[in-house]
């Protein structure tokens, strides 16, 4: 989320007209709300598929799947590479 605060504070800074800038922040807002790392219901039993949607989107990257198990961050990033 504080990614996308910082590409939405970017957004408005442009130097653009008011209006443009106002249409383009909407747009942009309207597709990351779709995006797994504003919509994800984090659940033990869809844990690695979640884990792999917020990497394959860039939310969380390598070293954030520290303290997982080899297993998991081994199956999450083959499984990215894969798509």
């Amino acid at each position: 989320m504080e990614r996308l605060l910082n590409e939405y504070s970017t957004l408005i800074a442009e130097d653009l007209l008011p209006h443009e800038r106002f249409w383009q922040l909407q747009k942009r807002i309207e597709h990351d709300r779709y995006s797994p790392g504003v919509t994800i219901e984090m659940r033990r039993s869809s844990l690695a598929l979640n884990l792999f949607s917020l990497f394959a989107e860039g939310v969380i990257e390598e070293r954030d799947l520290e303290g997982f198990s080899e297993e998991l961050k081994n199956s999450v990033i083959a499984r990215a590479r894969q798509e």
